[in-house]
């Protein structure tokens, strides 16, 4: 199997599972390649992998990416009260 065919049967693994599934058939194809071609699976799904961090890690640095994505997981109540005493309420003296 050469690279083109390996990268084909990556694709298609990637389209039909998921997590651990896909680990698991990355797996069973491994099992079923010379050393050569593991080898090259090696390389494709590292290659892949730096590729995928470089993506994630752009958005995060996108101008208020970051930011939007904070906002969708911290309810409104507490975006307006954080920064400060909250007016009392807290410990006792």
């Amino acid at each position: 199997m050469d690279r083109l065919d390996l990268e084909r049967r990556v694709d298609e693994l990637a389209e039909e599972y998921k997590g651990e599934a896909f680990a698991d058939e990355i797996k069973a194809l491994a099992g079923d390649l010379n050393s050569d071609e593991e080898e090259l699976l090696k390389e494709i799904l590292l290659e892949r992998g730096a590729k995928l961090d470089q993506a994630l890690m752009e958005r995060v640095d996108a101008r208020g990416w970051f930011q939007r994505q904070w906002d969708k997981g911290v309810p409104e109540f507490e975006r307006r009260s954080s920064g400060g005493d909250g007016g009392g309420g807290g410990e006792k003296s």
